[in-house]
């Protein structure tokens, strides 16, 4: 199981460890049956955007989820796990954080 930079002793972190685990683990498959650029966008995009709106939360926040190495973790994922271009997924994490 994949820690993301968390504190996996941590109860709140080890629930939102499994949380990102169950929702890479999802993006990787899906990204593996998309067809079309369009799909793709949109499964990446649902992904930076969940990541987006918990980091909203005060307590994601203290469990460190907008900081280094988790934040790093995460936005690089769909390029170097789902083997995404990283300029197409840069371009949709702007679009999410403007």
């Amino acid at each position: 199981m994949e820690s993301w930079g968390l504190k996996p002793d941590d109860p709140g972190s080890r629930q939102l460890i499994e949380i990102i685990n169950s929702k890479t683990k999802k993006l990787k498959h899906d990204l593996l049956k998309a067809q079309s650029a369009d799909e793709k966008f949109q499964l990446v995009f649902k992904f930076y955007r969940f990541y987006f709106t918990q980091c909203l939360s005060k307590e994601m926040m203290k469990l460190g989820l907008h900081k280094s190495p988790t934040r790093d973790y995460l936005l690089d994922f769909p390029w170097k796990e789902c083997e995404q271009d990283r300029f197409f997924c840069l371009k949709i994490w702007e679009k999410i954080n403007k």
